[in-house]
């Protein structure tokens, strides 16, 4: 790991002080710890010394870092590995939706790869609530399809592009707007050696800039009394306090005091607070809410005219509008329809995938297997142990005992849906995405 740069340390003890910022800079040069989030509609078993996180009831710290790949759980989506302090934007995200105290919201989350934060949002959002998620660079943006498909919440609409034209689209409809903007990174540089190698105060200034264009964009999609949760992995005030100070002068916004749910590991300089390693143990991490108090226009929302399929009962919980894509069918509430017609020229995934055309009949996706949105009694099913897990997700092919009926099985593993084989009788074909397999030895 290079050294830290120069002026970034002569700033942090300006900020901080000799003392604390000393032991700031020192925490930067050790060891990042790792820690998952628990999904909390699927559960993990975790390794028995785990270390739950203060200011995350899904949060735990881990004894030490396990080869994920060779977990099934991960694919399975029941934990997501989040560092600490980024898990606390679900809590900031708990109360603003308490704030607003409706039945659904609609949220928007401006910058959502990896899908960490969107997905600790989504967790806290009342039942029936919309996410769109967005992300502006393509490698990025498939990671975070992936992710929030392992995840499995309803109601979710992945889009990639500018968010200029994506508010614009969506102009005044959201309840809540998540702007976890690009950044200098300085609170990454215990961990990420381009961090350190990246920084100069030019990119401090650039970075700045470029999140005031942002939020300004989320500004337009956000309704008046909106909330908007505003967020960096940076140290610096220009990239946060005094980017908060410009929101609320120029785009009509007031500061939530969140002091009441604040850690006593977190630290204030202004509005917002910071997570500092010295003090938290995590990354660097700074986070602000705010409430639209101007005036909003109202985008008028396109007028539906999809064509509807009927399917056999594979749904749990709310009903869905099933509407066919490209030949695939997604779900997707029937209210949120108009939404999803207005930003779809962005769109990667409107709603859940839930069944491609077969031979003879639709058939179920993966992304069904991984939804919140399956009714498991609609299949049978196939208990996978540890190794046969394994191999499955390698894309590896098996048979069954004769008991077993034919055609689409759901795989289970440690009681939880993991994908699809077609049962064949002498044989089976596995349908794991070929994208996803594992690719390293799992011996």
């Amino acid at each position: 790991m290079i050294e830290l740069p120069a002026t970034f340390a002569a700033g942090i003890r300006s900020r901080l002080g000799e003392k604390e910022g000393a032991a700031l800079l020192a925490a930067l040069d050790g060891e990042p710890v790792t820690s998952v989030r628990l999904n909390p509609a699927k559960r993990a078993t975790l390794m028995p010394d785990a270390k739950r996180v203060e200011w995350a009831p899904e949060g735990f710290i881990l004894p030490q870092r396990p080869v994920f790949t060779l977990d099934p759980q991960w694919h399975q989506g029941r934990f997501y590995v989040q560092e600490t302090a980024s898990m606390f934007v679900g809590r900031v995200a708990a109360m603003a939706a308490e704030e607003l105290g409706q039945e659904a919201l609609k949220v928007l989350d401006l910058c959502a790869a990896p899908g960490g934060k969107t997905t600790a949002v989504a967790d806290v959002l009342p039942q029936g609530s919309l996410m769109i998620a967005n992300e502006y660079v393509p490698k990025r943006a498939d990671i975070l399809q992936e992710n929030l498909m392992k995840w499995g919440t309803p109601n979710t609409i992945v889009t990639r592009g500018e968010t200029k034209t994506l508010c614009q689209s969506a102009e005044g409809w959201m309840d809540m707007v998540i702007a976890d903007v690009p950044c200098s990174g300085e609170g990454m540089m215990r961990k990420e050696e381009e961090a350190r190698r990246q920084w100069t105060p030019g990119l401090v200034e650039s970075c700045a800039t470029l999140q005031r264009e942002i939020v300004a964009n989320g500004a337009t999609a956000l309704r008046q009394g909106g909330m908007m949760i505003y967020s960096t992995c940076t140290f610096n005030a220009e990239e946060n306090e005094r980017n908060v100070e410009w929101i609320c002068a120029n785009l009509g916004f007031e500061v939530v005091d969140i002091s009441a749910i604040t850690p006593s590991q977190a630290r204030s300089h202004g509005a917002g607070i910071h997570f500092y390693p010295h003090l938290s143990g995590s990354e660097g991490l700074y986070v602000c809410l705010l409430r639209k108090t101007g005036a909003e226009r109202r985008f008028r929302l396109p007028k539906v005219k999809s064509k509807e399929v009927n399917l056999p009962e594979w749904f749990a919980g709310p009903e869905q509008a099933l509407t066919e894509r490209n030949g695939v069918i997604y779900a997707l509430s029937r209210e949120y329809l108009p939404i999803a017609e207005a930003v779809k020229r962005q769109t990667m995934s409107a709603g859940t995938p839930v069944a491609t055309p077969g031979k003879r009949s639709w058939e179920p996706t993966h992304e069904l297997a991984m939804s919140r949105l399956l009714r498991r009694e609609a299949f049978a099913t196939v208990e996978f142990d540890r190794e046969e897990a394994l191999k499955y997700l390698s894309l590896q092919t098996g048979s069954l005992p004769p008991t077993f009926a034919k055609g689409h099985l759901l795989v289970m593993y440690h009681n939880e849906p993991l994908g699809w084989i077609k049962n064949l009788g002498s044989r089976y074909n596995n349908l794991y995405p070929r994208h996803l397999r594992i690719r390293m030895n799992i011996t």
